[in-house]
């Protein structure tokens, strides 16, 4: 009874076309940009789960002008990763990404998450989705731009 009340909360409050369902688990979606100025638009997406607590984000900054993108942070709560929210949150930005017409998107590593086991499963992350590890950093050129 109590998930159902906090579904009909989430539903209410993000609307259904921004809600949807994982492992019988509903989940709410928010995008978020700011135009800094003609050349930088800052932005990014945040999950929640029916709680309304958010579990999930990533973060962005795109340059229209070089059609250069940059992934500055990503984050999936350790109680929901493996279920397909962190491609969720990578393809919606690609897609940001090809709406603005960039070619190379670009990012750095964070040294939180080298403790071992979480850096292979970082590294295995982005490649599986289609990402570039070199000195530090994550790279990608989207082909359709």
């Amino acid at each position: 009874m109590l998930n159902k009340i906090r579904n009909n909360k989430l539903l209410k409050y993000y609307g259904a076309e921004n809600t949807f369902v994982i492992n019988n688990n509903l989940f709410a979606i928010c995008k978020y940009e700011d135009q800094i100025d003609n050349y930088t638009l800052v932005g990014g997406f945040k999950i929640y789960n029916n709680k309304i607590t958010q579990i999930a984000y990533l973060n962005f900054t795109i340059y229209p002008l070089t059609k250069t993108a940059e992934l500055s942070d990503i984050f999936i709560d350790e109680k929901y990763r493996h279920i397909g929210l962190g491609m969720m949150l990578i393809s919606l930005f690609e897609e940001r990404c090809i709406y603005y017409g960039i070619k190379d998107i670009v990012g750095k590593l964070s040294s939180v998450d080298e403790d071992g086991n979480n850096e292979i499963a970082r590294n295995s992350f982005y490649v599986k989705n289609g990402y570039t590890i070199m000195n530090g950093k994550v790279y990608k050129t989207l082909l359709n731009n």
